[in-house]
């Protein structure tokens, strides 16, 4: 048969149960236990369980392109708050392009910069629960560098033509002649 017991942590109070050797904590708070003379005793329990509704998902944008990531917090009493952290580090939503709406984050215009690890906290009296990590890949599309510039050369002379690209992931280039391509090399 089981034993039980109350473990207080800070200023809560929490129920173990010893099971088979190993103690299993609750993640049930009960806070605010008074027993004045006056008043009756007043109890209130908290709660945070430990499975998200929702994980945020990995996502990739281009540049310039909005990113949502999104979740669903743990059940809990009370309704857990959400806030995100990327990199491990809490994101500040006062940055105009970030907004968090329930448990939405929306980054708009991305950056190169916005790519990361995404976590979506979910928090309340109890404690704070992490999602599993969600990954933002933003690609720059492919841009030049320098263009081919038009030439005037005799004909069957050789002529080169020059070009740079970049872009994430590197690109690759392709020549056309009206509208065939180019054999390589």
């Amino acid at each position: 048969m089981p034993d039980f017991g109350w473990l207080q942590q800070r200023s809560n109070l929490l129920f173990s149960l010893m099971k088979g050797g190993e103690t299993q904590t609750s993640k049930t708070a009960i806070r605010d236990i008074s027993a004045p003379n006056v008043t009756p005793p007043r109890c209130r329990s908290a709660v945070l369980r430990d499975d998200f509704r929702q994980n945020p998902t990995d996502v990739v944008v281009a540049a310039g392109e909005p990113a949502i990531l999104e979740c669903q917090p743990p059940r809990g009493h009370p309704e857990p708050t959400i806030y995100w952290k990327k990199d491990k580090v809490r994101i500040d939503d006062k940055e105009e392009r970030i907004s968090i709406r329930g448990g939405k984050l929306m980054i708009s215009n991305t950056r190169k910069s916005d790519a990361g690890m995404y976590t979506c906290v979910g928090t309340n009296m109890v404690g704070e629960r992490d999602s599993d990590p969600a990954e933002l890949t933003v690609f720059e599309r492919p841009t030049f560098l320098r263009r081919p510039i038009n030439q005037v050369v005799l004909e069957e002379e050789a002529v080169e033509f020059r070009c740079q690209v970049q872009g994430d992931p590197q690109p690759t280039v392709r020549w056309k002649k009206d509208d065939a391509d180019l054999p390589r090399g």
